[in-house]
């Protein structure tokens, strides 16, 4: 879901050895440069991408064994929809792998996070972990497993701005 560029979708193809993987994405752009990239691989007879509309997906129920996301879930205001609509496809003891990179606590954005989603000029629907697992329980869900990579990730954007350490940068 979500599936941008199709960086990924390759990535499961060719690296990970999925037989089928298809990317989807709202934005014809981004499906058009996916495609583009599966071919450049020489996976397009492994990589489908499909331009959806926002809402219920295209396909039957229970039609992939995973469902993968990374970044897009934040986009989506209805979580307990989309948790219900992935549990929909997904084949019994199938498993949804997702992350998102900002999270919420469910009040009123910081000062400074409203000051960057306006500077950005981003749209997100942002949400707590137990917004994410009532969601996913809700839709049927078992063993839900949330993790918090705030700290790791705290660790490597420390490393990449030690990277830019050069003479130049402002102590």
């Amino acid at each position: 879901m979500g599936c941008g560029s199709g960086a990924i979708a390759v990535l499961l193809a060719r690296d990970f050895g999925a037989s089928k993987v298809t990317g989807i994405d709202v934005e014809a752009p981004v499906c058009k440069i996916a495609r583009a990239r599966a071919r450049a691989a020489g996976l397009s007879d492994k990589i489908d991408i499909v331009q959806v509309e926002p809402g219920p997906m295209p396909f039957a129920d229970e039609t992939f064994d995973v469902v993968f996301s990374k970044d897009s879930i934040i986009h989506i205001t209805d979580k307990a929809a989309i948790a219900a609509e992935v549990f929909r496809v997904l084949i019994p003891g199938g498993r949804f792998a997702s992350s998102d990179w900002l999270t919420n606590h469910d009040g009123q954005m910081s000062p400074e996070m409203e000051h960057y989603v306006k500077m950005e000029d981003l749209e997100f629907e942002m949400a707590s972990p137990a917004k994410y697992r009532a969601a996913m329980e809700g839709a049927g869900f078992i063993d839900v497993d949330l993790v918090n990579r705030n700290p790791w990730y705290a660790e490597v954007s420390a490393a990449e701005l030690a990277e830019f350490g050069g003479p130049n940068r402002a102590k």
